[in-house]
């Protein structure tokens, strides 16, 4: 766990707080931390410190109630990460910046964490994935279950999943973003172009077609490229339907074992995490090439 994770996980023993859903307003109420409404330019949420009591502000026109959770809980990210008593502080947080995971800014991603741990906790959700192979029912099981988005349960699986997988959002037909699992580490082919292939199940989820609610076998190369992907090679997409945000929620995942040579090939700086959590962003797509690891050929 990070530093983040486990000053929320001592956050929540404190309070004695050991069930979920977890509820961030009561926690604020508990702590006597008022909350108020604002119709904020450009920010999801605030934190305002005078050194000795702390308030938090929500953006009035964000009315998807699991995305105000996850604000509260950065903002107490930071309360609990980043002010200390005697030194009046403030965080000014726009939507990128929350549940962003930016690595390039260490106090957002910090808060990001502790907040993902705070809603989500380990060691009370670790038993209700699968992690035999992913899978969107246990996903949006705990998502229904902690009363968080599916984006973050989908987050926190790819967090704790010990299987070669990927998430990927779309839009427009669209790649946004991607988050993979820790055994997603194969080399990317980069490409210019992050527009979804015809063949691609979430293409036909982003036209309001029917699609098939499981997993189902793809040609490999209309998701990736890279010396170990050929013509016959496949893996498997699970793309939902389009949601309300326009977005089309896709898991890919490779059931086998790929070998990875130990040279620079493979294992070079240009990881997934970085290029990824680096770039990430809720608003459309950022200026940065794009394609999901190289995944192996089914037998």
């Amino acid at each position: 766990m990070t530093e983040a994770e486990t000053c929320a996980a001592n956050f929540l023993e404190e309070l004695g707080i050991n069930s979920y859903p977890i509820d961030p307003f009561e926690i604020c109420r508990s702590l006597e931390i008022p909350i108020f409404e604002n119709s904020f330019d450009g920010l999801d949420g605030i934190l305002l410190f005078d050194g000795k009591n702390a308030s938090i502000g929500l953006n009035s026109k964000q009315s998807y109630f699991p995305r105000k959770k996850f604000s509260v809980s950065h903002e107490l990210g930071h309360f609990n990460l980043d002010v200390d008593y005697g030194k009046p502080k403030s965080f000014r947080c726009s939507s990128k910046m929350i549940e962003g995971f930016n690595r390039n800014d260490n106090i957002e991603l910090r808060a990001d964490q502790f907040a993902s741990e705070l809603l989500i906790p380990k060691s009370l959700v670790k038993f209700l994935y699968n992690y035999e192979e992913p899978s969107w029912d246990s996903i949006i099981n705990v998502s229904n279950s902690f009363e968080v988005s599916l984006m973050s349960s989908a987050f926190k699986y790819m967090s704790l999943a010990n299987i070669p997988c990927c998430l990927i959002v779309s839009k427009n037909n669209m790649i946004q973003f991607y988050r993979p699992s820790k055994e997603f580490r194969y080399s990317l082919q980069m490409k210019d172009s992050r527009i979804l292939s015809t063949d691609s199940f979430a293409y036909k989820s982003a036209k309001e077609l029917d699609v098939p609610q499981d997993f189902n076998i793809v040609p490999a190369d209309i998701w990736i490229s890279g010396r170990n992907v050929t013509k016959d090679s496949e893996l498997y997409e699970w793309s939902l339907p389009i949601n309300s945000f326009g977005q089309v929620l896709t898991l890919l995942w490779d059931d086998e074992t790929v070998l990875i040579n130990d040279d620079s090939d493979h294992l070079s700086a240009n990881n997934p995490y970085d290029i990824e959590e680096k770039n990430y962003s809720y608003d459309g797509v950022d200026n940065f090439p794009w394609e999901p690891p190289t995944l192996g050929k089914k037998k």
